[in-house]
């Protein structure tokens, strides 16, 4: 009984607090992003597509962070941050963010997969990659797109 009153505690703490909410969208977002990316790697791998040094995992972790982010933009700015601000200044910042975030997380991945080309390192390195982009995120949503 005392187990199943604390797992609540811990429960609605977690809802009151933007961190923990942020943390939870933030973990549903990883999960639609790299399950995305991995899923369309294992699929069709790596190669040149077109022109300018467009290859298939800057394709499928566009695809990833795309998805990623429609529903992270919904979720932290109705129940994480719950913000009342401006929306297409919200949507406008965070598109650019997503920008930013997509152009740096693709070119890091590109130079790992050039180092180690196998399956599970590339998801070790998109994982780690999508922790960084949270922490940063997390103080730019704060502080600049959903104050």
């Amino acid at each position: 009984m005392a187990d199943k009153a604390s797992f609540r505690q811990i429960c609605r703490m977690i809802h009151q607090r933007t961190l923990g909410r942020y943390a939870i969208t933030g973990i549903l977002s990883f999960v639609i992003d790299c399950g995305l990316f991995q899923l369309l790697y294992i699929l069709f791998g790596n190669h040149p597509v077109g022109f300018l040094s467009l290859t298939t995992v800057k394709i499928f972790n566009a695809i990833g962070m795309v998805s990623g982010f429609l529903f992270s933009f919904i979720m932290n700015r109705k129940w994480s941050f719950r913000s009342a601000g401006n929306i297409p200044r919200q949507f406008v910042l965070c598109i650019l963010l997503l920008c930013f975030n997509t152009w740096v997380v693709s070119a890091a991945l590109n130079f790992v997969e050039m180092l180690h080309p196998l399956d599970w390192v590339m998801l070790l390195a998109k994982m780690g990659f999508a922790l960084l982009v949270g922490i940063w995120n997390y103080f730019l949503y704060k502080h600049v797109i959903y104050r």
